[in-house]
């Protein structure tokens, strides 16, 4: 285990160095074990961030669609958002998109992962998508779409994220 090669030189300062070492000793490593703590620090992570969104008065998001290795559709669904003088941007969501990338599957998979994980939807602001027909179009666009499901204009932004 490398944590206990490593664990003399890491915590020789320490006055309970001892004590540190009998600890990652004890540790269950089973896949379980792994698999639980790996998820539940997920859902920490993800709780601290929606709690985050909750208290901004206002944040925007970004829209970017692409497909993986295996033919599949996934879209990155990004914040942004002030908490206090900290301008924060984080993942919220690598979601799939289960039918063809049309603005209507990409709005309805971004309303979806938004209200599943309890966000308000009147606090977006504006929208940063990669400037692709689907996304800014002007009828069937998922910016146009999306401003109509939140009920109020959006200030769309494009061609800025892969810079």
């Amino acid at each position: 285990m490398s944590w206990l090669d490593c664990a003399d030189n890491l915590f020789q300062d320490f006055d309970n160095k001892d004590a540190i070492i009998q600890r990652i000793k004890d540790l269950s490593i089973s896949r379980n074990t792994i698999k639980d703590r790996i998820l539940s620090m997920n859902s920490n992570i993800e709780n601290q961030l929606i709690h985050d969104l909750n208290l901004s008065s206002f944040f925007s998001i970004c829209i970017d669609e692409s497909t993986d290795i295996t033919s599949s559709a996934r879209l990155s669904i990004i914040s942004r958002f002030c908490i206090n003088d900290e301008v924060r941007e984080e993942l919220i969501k690598l979601a799939p998109i289960p039918a063809k990338t049309t603005g209507e599957n990409i709005c309805e998979v971004v309303v979806n992962v938004l209200e599943d994980i309890g966000l308000n939807l009147s606090k977006i602001v504006s929208v940063t998508t990669d400037g692709a027909p689907c996304m800014i179009g002007k009828d069937r666009g998922f910016v146009n779409l999306f401003s109509k499901k939140i009920g109020h204009p959006l200030i769309g932004f494009h061609c800025i994220i892969h810079h």
